[in-house]
């Protein structure tokens, strides 16, 4: 049995210890609730660009008024962009299933369009295909070739959670290591497509 003496001298151990870890649980208490407070509200949806642009084969204009009531994916090429070459057979493929469902647009950018004509044969490209304008890549934010965009039925964009692994061609024509730019695999186009789609369906 322990004497007098010795629980005497434990008791001020013990009490020390409980209001350390009163304090520590305390502590980490305040510090949710400081994180919830101080934690940024998030971002309101934001709207997608409009645009009218020329039709890279035949005659007359893509305008975006035209698009809205459907989600829709866009695409940012151009012939001489070598991601773009890997993953625009996917885009081909994705659009002939999804086609009933989700609006699908490539923009060509900077290009010889004789050369994005010839292009989009080759790939057997069905998809509305316009030719773009420098100022889309401020609107859009673009930050290198190929992009591609996702925007819900209400027109507004999507945030994406696509990362290829290879880098995209920069602005200027340099490869670069970028992530969430690059070819994106047909799984993660699929994938994309169908959180669209219920993004929009919750619209």
């Amino acid at each position: 049995m322990a004497s007098e003496s010795m629980l005497k001298s434990e008791s001020p151990n013990s009490l020390w210890r409980k209001r350390t870890i009163v304090g520590i649980a305390v502590a980490l208490v305040l510090g949710v609730v400081v994180f919830l407070l101080l934690k940024p509200a998030p971002e309101p949806p934001r709207a997608a660009p409009s645009f009218s642009l020329p039709l890279l084969v035949g005659n007359g204009e893509l305008a975006s008024a035209e698009l809205e009531g459907k989600p829709v994916v866009i695409n940012f090429w151009g012939s001489w962009c070598e991601p773009c070459k890997e993953e625009l057979p996917a885009f081909q493929r994705t659009y002939v299933d999804y086609r009933d469902e989700v609006e699908f647009v490539g923009i060509n950018m900077k290009d010889n369009l004789d050369d994005a004509r010839a292009m989009a044969e080759d790939f057997g490209l069905t998809y509305p295909l316009v030719v773009g304008e420098v100022d889309l890549e401020r609107k859009f934010d673009l930050v290198g070739y190929p992009t591609t965009v996702f925007i819900t039925s209400d027109f507004e964009r999507l945030d994406s959670d696509v990362e290829p692994d290879d880098g995209p061609t920069l602005l200027g024509g340099k490869q670069g290591a970028t992530s969430g730019l690059g070819a994106v695999s047909e799984e993660e186009l699929r994938a994309e497509i169908e959180k669209l789609i219920a993004a929009s369906e919750d619209d």
